[in-house]
């Protein structure tokens, strides 16, 4: 599978902790919840949004417990019945803004 997913200031590396493990060291038990999911082709959209607390550090932003939202869609092309690649766009500058303000997605 071939994965596009780009976050700021991290090297394009398949060393290190996993995306979902970042996530539950960030934002330690949440809810997922797909707001969008659309099919054509070979190519599936999804939309989501992530509510948790900030247990872990975010960005340089040491822990809180203030609560946070992120929300994210991801474009997947499926071939043979399986993922072969996919792009994910994540919304870094709303979690940004609720890490300045203290929480909440408002």
């Amino acid at each position: 599978m071939r994965r596009f997913e780009i976050r700021p200031g991290e090297p394009p590396t398949w060393q290190g902790m996993s995306p979902a493990a970042r996530t539950v060291a960030a934002f330690g038990r949440f809810r997922f919840t797909v707001t969008a999911l659309l099919a054509e082709g070979d190519h599936v959209y999804v939309r989501w949004r992530q509510d948790g607390h900030h247990l872990g550090d975010v960005d340089g932003h040491p822990p809180t417990g203030a609560p946070l939202t992120e929300v994210g869609s991801a474009v997947y092309r499926v071939e043979d019945g399986r993922v072969a690649e996919y792009w994910v766009q994540l919304d870094r500058l709303g979690l940004a803004r609720q890490l300045r303000d203290g929480g909440g997605a408002g």
